[in-house]
């Protein structure tokens, strides 16, 4: 049972639906971070989670490798096809390995904290890259190979998606908390007015306390007429 909806369409489409969902709260939780945040990087980051959800539940991936079989027919080289399908596997793993060495390199400080859910989007668009070449052999592993039931690419692309959620979920409460604990140290509005008020009101006794030992003098702006 648990088998059958793991293999099934509608598991995927709840993982892909959820983690789109965690990018877009903590989109909405990062708006209000003063600074701080990147609602813009969780916007850009729904967009292609979603555009990958669609173009995976509309058949887009079978499509693609129709369209390379099609064209490898129409060349002359289908027969042929599997060296050149081994290069472009081959091609997409050093591009994949290069962008994740690139991507640790050189960003930013400030954004470090979103190095992890930036590393497991790539692997989940090399991934499904990967998977559009059709190379037989790996096909072979993931589709056609089980492991307790499951077939290894709902295992691999499962894990992936769901690291994607967890990670901005993770995130979307450290913004949340951010929001309610200022991170410099600083009291926050509501406590900056609560301790600004007993130093006005200390101000005001004190001014009522000097014109009742004086009462010839009038106290105006903290100045003595």
């Amino acid at each position: 049972m648990v088998s059958e909806f793991a293999n099934s369409d509608g598991f995927r489409v709840v993982l892909y639906l959820v983690t789109i969902a965690a990018c877009a709260v903590a989109w909405y939780r990062e708006r209000g971070a003063a600074g701080a945040g990147s609602p813009a990087f969780w916007a850009l980051s729904a967009v292609v989670l979603f555009s990958v959800f669609a173009v995976r539940m509309t058949g887009g991936l079978e499509a693609l490798g129709d369209l390379g079989r099609e064209h490898a027919h129409a060349a002359g080289w289908y027969a042929d096809r599997r060296p050149y399908q081994a290069v472009a596997v081959v091609a997409l793993g050093g591009t994949w390995l290069l962008t994740t060495f690139v991507t640790i390199w050189r960003i930013p400080e400030r954004r470090r904290r979103y190095l992890p859910f930036i590393l497991v989007m790539l692997a989940i668009l090399f991934f499904g890259a990967a998977r559009a070449v059709s190379l037989h052999h790996i096909d072979s592993v993931l589709y056609r190979t089980d492991i307790a039931e499951v077939r290894v690419v709902v295992w691999i692309d499962g894990s992936l998606w769901l690291a994607a959620a967890m990670l901005a979920g993770v995130l979307a409460a450290g913004a949340a908390r951010g929001q309610r604990e200022p991170s410099d140290g600083s009291a926050s509005p509501g406590e900056a007015r609560a301790e600004h008020r007993p130093a006005e009101g200390g101000h005001i006794a004190h001014a009522i306390g000097a014109q009742e030992k004086d009462p010839g003098t009038i106290c105006r702006d903290g100045e003595q007429s």
